[in-house]
């Protein structure tokens, strides 16, 4: 199962739709995501802090929890190349010129399309809206 980073961050951080991404990632033998994602939930977890959602205390219980799963084989980082670098970029240059979409996110999809995901899970309006020009179906759980 392919979450991205936001999906990934309310695992481990309660926040609105944490209840429901929970329970649909407990069916899932493992979760994937595209290395840049570990990057993406670090700063999340640094934004909870300097927002006083949590202390610098939680923040090293998280990032311990993250390492856990990812030795565990729960969590999956796939593996960032210059190949899908290069497609993300070429992505922008053929994408309609009405579609909103951040970097990272075209990295997310390209990612979830080339190591043969065809669902991506997400909350992220942009991202859903475009998956489907990543020949992707675009999964929100939430609500």
């Amino acid at each position: 199962m392919y979450f991205d980073t936001a999906y990934l961050a309310k695992l481990y951080i309660v926040e609105a739709g944490s209840d429901e991404v929970r329970s649909h990632a407990a069916n899932a033998d493992q979760l994937s995501c595209l290395a840049h994602g570990r990057v993406e939930l670090a700063f999340m977890f640094h934004r909870k802090l300097r927002e006083e959602a949590i202390d610098r205390h939680r923040l090293a219980q998280l990032w311990e929890q993250v390492e856990a799963d990812e030795r565990s084989g729960m969590l999956s980082w796939l593996p960032l190349t210059s190949q899908l670098l290069e497609a993300s970029a070429q992505s922008a240059i053929n994408l309609p010129a009405a579609c909103f979409l951040r970097a990272s996110d075209a990295l997310h999809l390209l990612g979830a399309k080339e190591y043969g995901f065809r669902e991506i899970f997400s909350n992220d309006t942009h991202l859903l809206k475009a998956a489907k020009l990543f020949s992707l179906k675009g999964r929100n759980v939430i609500g």
